[in-house]
């Protein structure tokens, strides 16, 4: 496997430090364990749908998320998603083993063997994560659901 961890670094404001702490944390274990062909660490704003069309899985071990917008684009793309198993928004969409995995985000073990499980997923199973996603959140779903609450306004909210 390789893991792309990628997104923009925080160049300033109260969570700069701590983000570049954290960062230069993340770079010297990547240097110290010889991981440097296996890990790639990109701290610039990336083009997310041009790694998820490289990628097998996509891992999002988030916390504090609001809605996961990058988790519903994953699965979009028909990658299976493994998340954190703490956060509400990553609960109401992964379903273990179906699209992806929750995995407890202290234990690295479990993570790495939810990698290991997901990487079995077939194309069946990829192109139906992706089918299920866009029926439920993708922009038909949404103006449809936005089409009945206008029609319904417009009768008078009967």
């Amino acid at each position: 496997y390789v893991a792309v961890i990628a997104g923009p670094f925080i160049k300033e404001g109260p969570l700069y430090q701590r983000d570049k702490e954290y960062l230069d944390r993340m770079d010297a274990y990547i240097k110290d364990q010889n991981l440097q062909s296996r890990v790639c660490l990109i701290t610039d704003f990336v083009d997310a749908e041009k790694y998820m069309k490289l990628s097998d899985i996509y891992a999002m071990p988030a916390y504090n998320e609001g809605f996961g917008t990058p988790m519903m684009e994953a699965m979009g793309c028909g990658l299976p998603v493994i998340a954190n198993k703490d956060e509400t928004a990553f609960q109401e969409w992964i379903i273990d083993g179906i699209n992806g995995y929750l995995c407890d985000i202290k234990h690295p073990e479990l993570w790495a063997q939810a990698v290991e499980k997901a990487s079995k997923f077939s194309k069946e199973q990829c192109l139906d994560i992706s089918e299920n996603i866009r029926k439920k959140a993708g922009q038909e779903a949404i103006y449809g659901e936005y089409m009945a609450i206008i029609t319904k306004l417009l009768q008078g909210g009967k």
